[in-house]
């Protein structure tokens, strides 16, 4: 009995020795009332998942879609029929990138170089892509989040994605004339 309770003594200290990990609570999401003020909202990503569909399907390609939080977290994923089987696990390292770094993934290329500002960043999470395709949205000089878009060479990702943002700003400017009444 004496040997049971020292080891069952050793096995608690060590427990609590040990620091295991917290749960996964997500407590760096915000709070549902600012995420739906601040963040795209369902109708947003349906809308601009349909403007990447239609620019992909006047090039004759298809791609898929993803929306993610300001904190990269996936939000929305659509993949159209002719996509490339990796343009599913693409698409949200792209938006992931964007949204953790504020900036097109396009834009990497150069700074993830040997000589560049951030080298080796790619190397430390494999969600980092440095594929154009991915960009940040931002509103009112804040990013609310990011989108992916994977299919096709870097430039048609790239342009697919520019004329997603030129949708994304038309409709934030819609919705802020119509919250003045215009």
């Amino acid at each position: 009995m004496k040997m049971r309770t020292i080891a069952i003594g050793l096995l608690l200290l060590a427990a609590s020795a040990v620091q295991l990990p917290a749960a996964e609570t997500n407590a760096s999401a915000p709070s549902a009332a600012r995420r739906s003020a601040t963040f795209p909202d369902e109708e947003l990503c349906e809308l601009l998942a349909r403007a990447a569909q239609e620019e992909s399907r006047e090039m004759g390609i298809g791609v898929s879609f993803a929306v993610a939080d300001e904190s990269g977290d996936l939000l929305f994923f659509k993949r159209m029929d002719d996509a490339l089987p990796v343009s599913v696990m693409l698409v949200p390292k792209k938006a992931w990138t964007a949204a953790k770094l504020r900036t097109a993934t396009g834009n990497l290329t150069r700074e993830v170089a040997p000589d560049g500002s951030l080298f080796g960043i790619h190397s430390s999470d494999a969600r980092f892509v440095v594929i154009a395709g991915g960009f940040p949205l931002f509103r009112d000089g804040r990013c609310v989040g990011a989108i992916g878009v994977d299919g096709g060479t870097a430039e048609q990702d790239d342009a697919i994605g520019r004329r997603v943002l030129r949708v994304y700003e038309k409709i934030l400017d819609e919705r802020k004339d119509a919250a003045h009444g215009n």
